[in-house]
């Protein structure tokens, strides 16, 4: 267990309003063909941090449908005002009109929401699209981070050569590729990413997968100064994956940048 003063940072999880949390975990769950470890509720979420030790969370939610776009952003910023350690992001959807998404954007970001979560593999678009390249470019302009999801060797929505185009599209945004940079990728999404300063990662779903050796590499490849903790809940139990964390070969400082330093900068924390 980690010094109650420490601040930590959960940057990337998922909630989902109680009345569709059991639907909404047992579809992702299906999708990746793995057992779930949470509810997928705001408080089963803050209960597990609290166990961890985890004081901060990024949540979100993606869109597989137009219509849930603004329903997904009201209860995004619902669970933000409720919780002053709880950053939101909004999300889009890629059939949304052109004026809809600077809409969309304009009141994300009027809310205070910080950035956008969107997911190729589950919203069926091309990562180096036009959707993302445009989606991205306006949120330079409003400062929201986007967090993408990357990677899948089932899909060809989101490798790691999408996602550089994507960074190369969009040198002024701040991208976090999920998943070390590409999930079933984790090597090539090294080699691939790291030179793109624009580009962050996250632990997300990664570390149960990899080496430590693996997991190591891929750190130092983009520098621990751009990479972030994530745990995917409800995928992962939040303190397995701290304990995962910390049980790398990191320095102290490394792990400081990880677990607080950069999310905190990224999304205006302090």
């Amino acid at each position: 267990m980690m010094p109650e003063c420490k601040k930590r940072m959960d940057c990337h999880a998922h909630v989902f309003p109680a009345k569709v949390a059991v639907n909404a975990v047992d579809s992702i769950g299906s999708f990746y063909q793995l057992p779930m470890a949470g509810s997928g509720t705001i408080h089963d979420l803050s209960a597990l941090h609290q166990q961890a030790g985890i004081t901060h969370r990024v949540i979100s939610s993606t869109a597989t449908r137009p219509e849930q776009v603004a329903v997904i952003n009201r209860f995004m910023l619902h669970c933000a005002q409720k919780n002053s350690t709880t950053i939101s992001l909004g999300t889009l959807h890629p059939s949304q009109p052109d004026e809809d998404i600077v809409r969309t954007l304009d009141e994300i970001t009027a809310s205070g929401l910080r950035g956008v979560k969107l997911h190729p593999d589950f919203q069926r678009f091309p990562a180096d699209g036009p959707f993302a390249v445009k989606a991205a470019r306006l949120m330079a302009d409003r400062r929201l981070v986007l967090l993408i999801h990357a990677g899948d060797p089932r899909q060809r929505f989101s490798n790691p050569e999408q996602i550089e185009r994507l960074a190369a599209a969009c040198p002024d945004t701040k991208i976090i590729a999920a998943h070390l940079g590409g999930w079933g990728h984790w090597k090539d999404a090294a080699q691939v990413l790291a030179k793109w300063q624009n580009v962050f990662v996250d632990t997300s779903s990664s570390l149960p997968f990899i080496t430590q050796e693996e997991a190591i590499q891929c750190i130092r490849t983009f520098g621990a100064h751009r990479v972030l903790f994530g745990t995917d809940y409800p995928m992962w139990r939040p303190a397995d994956e701290y304990t995962r964390l910390m049980t790398l070969p990191l320095t102290v400082k490394e792990q400081e940048m990880i677990l607080w330093e950069n999310g905190s900068r990224l999304f205006h924390v302090f």
